[in-house]
């Protein structure tokens, strides 16, 4: 080892010390996972010789065999508005449930939606249509909970359910939890009977989930209304921070207008092993302490305050002691089971899973029905609210699948819901997209909308888009940063492409109407971005350089370079072609741009709305110079590369690349590929004039030699 090079050294002892920190980190890497895995795997049962018996381990009610039913109820709120609101608020205040008025409700709808379900099934889908009374919803006061869904688990018998003697939940004896079944059930049964020791063990690990939202809009009223901020009863968010509960109480109605959520995924986790017996009635009861703001100084448990999650609530939430025959001796034996962790997930909804209530909550001041619906008076778009109904017809959709810990977790748990939070005020086009885009990010964390799209693919294709509009960007920026000389280079295409893109993006930046700081960040961050490459493409062809100036204390320099024979020779072909015959070619596709507007006019139709109308000059004019100019340019630098039989412009590899994110582009709108496309944005006539384009770049890429970057040969004239 002593008679090494220290070189060789040097690199062993760097390749033992990566394949370290390599060993490590897979370790670690391993080690969470696998703590995601099985987050309770501390409690499981360990079986040994001398701890065998069933009364000492805690079984799954639901096993990998063990088939179900998931029953849903819809329940809307019946308390008068002033009876919610002090109901509300005196929960909001601290006072104990059992002395807070109680809110009533009534089921819509009570029935099971999905039959012979397992842990191991994926994406079941299920509608449940029911009638919707809005009068409730023109009280000042609405909470997201005053029409409510819950979900009960039924398992199929037989089943370890049919010997429950008794239960223990992990809620707090203080708090009421809310009814997550109707009864007689299902909704209209004659049967009448009173609810037996199973019933209340199914409704005991059932959930419950708010189907409102709270969203922007547009007013009713044929002026603007005095109504438009209202205040009723109790501050509740104010007076307690309650995580579950949201309410309108004191907010802009028109920001603040309840919109019913039409779209849950349920979700039972497959979690069969067994627990130690002891372990998890000790981890029952730490829940119990702590669930529910119970054990939080000054405050009151509240069951607003009761949020859930996989990592806290775990299978701790009901306990059933069984009481089973056991054959070899006759005698009934004591054994445990726990029930399952229900989800349903509060961020499936995409932006066309909203319905926006139909009802009128402002205090107009004078109601004239054929005045048109207001717009805000900044230009904002704001979705047209429908006219009033006091019943709608709303569908309910439901999907089903098992998930692991593991996926849970890191999952449906996490998922984001951004893609509805401003979906109000979105044009129908921008719904379609957030919606399509919202069916991926489902997709992709387990969640399918329906079965015949497909969202890996999809993500699978976009993904490769981006990374290869990444390349080309690099290669294209390398391209022009390290060219000096303008051989072979059209110099009016390349004056057309850069010189458009840069007026449009600086005339967009200065059109934001930002002040003088903010304009100049704006610039400096263009810069090194969306101006980075025409600024270095009008670099080139004006053949500027940069330098210093030693003699004066390294001052920055800028100058042109003198120019060489072989870019006077290449001047002179290009300008072999009349300017005026050029001038013709960019205003006739110029023309033709502005008529037809070919990137409206479809070869593959789309299945979106047109895009809105542009609000000023700009939003009008960019594409029409922005396009010409770069189909002139392109069709420019091509004429000039046959008439040199040579290729330049771009790297091969670059020109290769573009063409091949436009063939992932296809394949991404081809439902044979990537199943049904709602938002399906076609393949306009400009596209497709873009496409040729390309073809015959890649064709000259392959058949041309390449022109080198510097010419050291060439002598200065």
């Amino acid at each position: 080892m002593d008679d090494l090079n220290p070189r060789y050294k040097l690199i062993i002892g760097a390749t033992f010390a990566v394949l370290g920190v390599g060993i490590y980190s897979t370790s670690l890497v391993s080690q969470f996972v696998a703590g995601l895995s099985h987050p309770y795997q501390h409690l499981y049962h360990v079986h040994n010789l001398n701890v065998s018996r069933k009364d000492y381990m805690v079984q799954p009610l639901i096993t990998h065999n063990q088939t179900f039913d998931i029953a849903a109820t819809v329940w809307l709120r019946t308390t008068e508005s002033k009876e919610h609101s002090e109901a509300i608020g005196g929960l909001g205040q601290g006072l104990d449930e059992t002395q807070a008025i109680e809110v009533t409700e009534t089921p819509l709808y009570s029935d099971v939606v999905f039959r012979g379900l397992n842990l191991a099934q994926q994406n079941a889908f299920s509608v449940v249509n029911f009638s919707l009374p809005t009068a409730i919803f023109r009280n000042a006061n609405v909470s997201n909970f005053d029409l409510r869904g819950s979900f009960i688990l039924l398992p199929s018998s037989p089943s370890l359910l049919d010997h429950v003697t008794s239960y223990s939940t992990g809620i707090p004896k203080t708090i009421k939890p809310l009814p997550v079944r109707a009864w007689p059930f299902p909704l209209g049964s004659p049967d009448h009977r009173e609810k037996l020791l199973v019933d209340e063990v199914l409704e005991s690990f059932g959930v419950t989930f708010p189907l409102l939202q709270f969203h922007t809009v547009r007013s009713r009223c044929p002026s603007p209304s005095k109504g438009a901020h209202t205040a009723d009863g109790f501050d509740i968010m104010g007076s307690l921070s309650l995580p579950l509960l949201q309410t309108t109480n004191g907010k802009p109605v028109l920001k603040n207008h309840p919109c019913i959520i039409t779209r849950t995924q349920i979700i039972v986790v497959d979690e069969t092993n067994i627990f130690n017996q002891i372990a998890y009635i000790k981890a029952q009861q730490e829940l119990k302490e702590t669930a529910c703001g119970h054990g939080v100084p000054g405050v009151q448990p509240n069951r607003y305050l009761c949020a859930r999650g996989y990592l806290t609530n775990g299978h701790w939430e009901t306990l059933m002691e069984l009481g089973v025959l056991d054959e070899s001796t006759g005698k009934i034996q004591t054994q445990w089971a726990y029930a399952p962790y229900i989800f349903a997930s509060r961020f499936a909804p995409g932006p066309k899973d909203l319905l926006i209530i139909p009802v009128n909550r402002e205090d107009c001041s004078m109601t004239d029905s054929s005045e048109a619906i207001q717009a805000p008076s900044d230009g904002t778009y704001v979705a047209p609210t429908p006219p009033e109904d006091d019943l709608i017809d709303v569908t309910w959709k439901l999907s089903y699948s098992g998930r692991t810990p593991f996926q849970l977790i890191s999952g449906a748990e996490i998922v984001p819901g951004v893609t509805v939070y401003d979906f109000a005020t979105r044009s129908e086009r921008e719904q379609m997209i957030g919606h399509d885009r919202a069916e991926v990010i489902h997709g992709l964390f387990g969640h399918k909308f329906s079965n015949d799209i497909h969202p890996l693919r999809r993500a699978l294709i976009r993904g490769l888009r981006i990374a290869l509009s990444t390349i080309v960007f690099s290669l294209d920026i390398h391209y022009w940063y390290t060219r000096r000389s303008t051989f072979s280079i059209s110099i009016l295409g390349t004056a057309l492409i850069s010189g458009s893109e840069l007026f449009v993006e600086l005339a967009s930046i200065i059109a934001k109407g930002k002040g003088l700081f903010a304009l100049f960040m704006s610039l400096l961050l263009a810069t090194f971005t969306d101006l980075a490459l025409p600024l270095l493409a009008i670099k080139t062809i004006l053949r500027i350089k940069f330098g210093w100036w030693k003699e004066m204390g390294w001052v920055p320099t800028v100058r042109r370079a003198s120019i060489t024979r072989r870019e006077i020779t290449s001047a002179r072909l290009e300008a072999a072609t009349n300017w005026r015959h050029k001038a013709v070619v960019w205003l006739f596709l110029a023309f033709i741009r502005y008529v037809f507007v070919p990137e409206n006019r479809f070869v593959i139709p789309s299945r979106l709305p047109a895009p809105d109308h542009a609000k000023d000059w700009l939003s009008g004019f960019s594409p029409l110079l922005l396009n010409t100019s770069r189909v002139t340019g392109k069709m420019l630098q091509l004429r000039h590369n046959l008439k040199a039989r040579s290729f330049a412009g771009s790297y091969k590899l670059s020109a290769a690349l573009q063409l091949l994110e436009r063939v992932m582009f296809l394949a991404g709108i081809t439902p044979l590929l990537v199943g049904r496309l709602d938002a399906s944005p076609g393949l306009s006539v400009h596209e497709v004039v873009e496409i040729t384009l390309l073809l015959a770049t890649t064709w000259q890429a392959l058949t041309f030699p390449n022109v080198l970057q510097t010419s050291y040969d060439d002598h200065a004239e």
